[in-house]
């Protein structure tokens, strides 16, 4: 399965575009689509003169291919379109915490039901505050997630 475009809009929406380094809410360094720079990119400083859109959206995909491998790995029920472009979209905020922790123990037991729920506990940045960007993404996520799936045009 892989995110779908209607994923992919929700992760822009919220994460946004930038082509030079700025800090993001956490403090993090961090490039194009909530890419955040690894120690390696950093020492070389790759990035220093920024990166053209295209670049972002490569950093983009190569981003989004580990949240969907760490997604095949750790889940272990079916999921709709909408529920995987969810789960993609909270994961790539907050990596895999979410999945080896009680949303993905619930998932994986069949409560889909819950998942709404853990979602939400999911909106705290450094120092354990509350911040309401995450807040309104953790809804989005969770909107989604209960959405059914537009069936297929033939």
């Amino acid at each position: 399965m892989q995110i779908s475009p209607n994923g992919i809009a929700l992760i822009r929406s919220f994460e946004g575009c930038r082509l030079t380094i700025y800090k993001d809410q956490g403090g993090a360094d961090t490039i194009g689509i909530g890419h955040l720079l690894t120690p390696l990119e950093k020492a070389t400083d790759r990035f220093a003169d920024g990166i053209t859109q295209e670049e972002a959206d490569a950093l983009l995909r190569a981003d989004l291919a580990w949240v969907e491998g760490q997604i095949a790995k750790l889940v272990k029920v079916d999921l709709s379109q909408n529920e995987y472009d969810a789960l993609v979209s909270l994961c790539f905020n907050c990596g895999d915490g979410p999945l080896v922790g009680t949303l993905g123990k619930l998932l994986n037991v069949g409560r889909k039901d819950r998942v709404p729920f853990e979602m939400t506990r999911w909106c705290h940045g450094a120092g354990g505050v509350i911040l309401p960007v995450l807040v309104r993404r953790r809804a989005a996520e969770a909107k989604l997630w209960e959405t059914p799936d537009s069936p297929a045009v033939a």
